[in-house]
């Protein structure tokens, strides 16, 4: 059970919120805007109907919530209001994460809270009870929700402290792509760099690649990630009398996340095809690609690149930067 606290404290609560499949469940007593509560938690919860959302607060403490944050929760599941309430609990599914802090951007942004998440065997003993904190409770309607205020009192209380940590930014449109880099004839040479940008090259028009798109780069005849980059243009094609590129005429610069990842990428030792063996055994009912793939199978036909499934991508970009904090 690892304490976390800081920037991955509510990094680490969005990703179990953008994963969530059936279940979340919050009991917090302060409650902040609507747009706040999006990037801490992400959009999974409002878009998809099959999660059954119950939000436990105190209704009678009227300074502590956003009302157009409460009818958000109504319109889409269940409020219930416990007098005393000051538990600050969020279950996602089968996980439970512990925190000090509250359901606003105060809490993850300026104040030192902290969280842990508890074991499957322990979540359960959570969801005991709240499933009895809910039974004691009263049902919020929607006429309780009107004199409500639209701005907690800890968000107003938390407009002089100054900002610690980054809300997680929403999800964007952008993809993400597996991007292989040299060719069979013309593999990754061990010792090369990758730092701040590169130059990704593709055999055929990719018409899905657009700005801002993340390309996390895989090289050929090493079978290693070598870096993550952010498309920063959308490709074009490029020509001149180099022969390489009548293979390859289409081109785009790429800016390099993971700078220190890049720069020692071939000791790191990150194989994509190991990440995907793990992620499966983790993730059973997952995707490895935005086609709902199991494999990337594409790599040994030659595809210049694979569009991958957002839940893997996003766990190979864990991976590497897990890699860098080590």
């Amino acid at each position: 059970m690892n304490l976390l606290y800081g920037q991955d404290l509510v990094n680490e609560l969005r990703k179990l919120a953008e994963n969530v499949k059936s279940r979340l469940w919050i009991a917090v007593p302060y409650i902040g805007n609507v747009e706040a509560v999006k990037r801490i938690l992400g959009e999974e919860w409002v878009t998809n109907k099959n999660i059954s959302v119950r939000l436990l607060t105190d209704i009678n403490e009227q300074n502590n919530f956003n009302s157009e944050t409460l009818k958000l929760f109504h319109g889409i599941g269940a409020i219930r209001s416990l007098v005393g309430l000051h538990a600050k609990v969020y279950i996602i599914d089968n996980k439970c994460l512990i925190t000090s802090a509250n359901l606003t951007s105060t809490a993850f942004t300026k104040r030192h809270e902290v969280g842990f998440v508890l074991s499957e065997e322990d979540t359960a003993q959570s969801i005991t009870y709240f499933e009895f904190l809910w039974k004691i409770s009263i049902d919020v309607i929607e006429k309780d929700l009107k004199p409500i205020n639209n701005n907690s009192s800890e968000e107003q209380g938390g407009m002089s402290l100054s900002v610690l940590w980054e809300l997680p930014a929403k999800r964007g449109k952008f993809k993400y792509w597996l991007k292989p880099i040299g060719t069979s004839e013309n593999p990754i040479d061990n010792d090369r760099l990758f730092n701040s940008i590169e130059y990704m090259h593709f055999a055929v028009r990719p018409k899905s690649v657009g700005k801002n798109d993340i390309l996390i780069a895989y090289g050929t005849g090493t079978n290693k990630l070598l870096s993550v980059y952010k498309v920063k243009e959308k490709p074009e094609i490029i020509k001149n009398n180099e022969s390489w590129r009548e293979r390859f005429p289409w081109e785009t610069e790429a800016e390099n996340l993971t700078i220190n990842f890049g720069k020692n990428w071939f000791k790191l030792n990150i194989n994509p095809f190991t990440l995907v063996d793990e992620y499966l055994s983790k993730n059973p009912s997952g995707y490895i690609t935005n086609r709902k793939g199991k494999t990337l199978g594409g790599l040994n036909f030659g595809r210049d690149k694979i569009e991958l499934d957002r839940n893997f991508a996003e766990f190979m970009i864990d991976k590497i930067n897990q890699k860098i904090k080590h």
